[in-house]
């Protein structure tokens, strides 16, 4: 993946964690989209997590080992690392 099409791609991934929700389409191949949805959900969780006030340590921990493991198979299927 090339830097410009990177920058777009992490451009409307940080638009849809925070809520923006763009309209962007995503050429990836079938063996990319699950880790794509993954890496979205898990971070788009954690930062709602974070937003809330009664956010406790367990549950932070468990959304953090989420994302950790969402991230890693984003990094395996695309190459690059997951920059949220």
């Amino acid at each position: 993946m090339n830097s410009k099409n990177q920058k777009i791609l992490f451009a409307a991934c940080a638009g849809y964690i925070l809520g923006i929700n763009p309209s962007v389409k995503v050429l990836t191949t079938e063996s990319q989209k699950p880790a794509l949805k993954e890496a979205l959900s898990a971070s788009k969780k954690l930062y709602e997590a974070l937003s809330r006030d009664n956010l406790g340590n367990e549950e932070l921990h468990d959304l953090l080992e989420v994302k950790s493991a969402a991230a890693t198979r984003f990094r395996e299927a695309f190459g690059v690392d997951w920059k949220f």
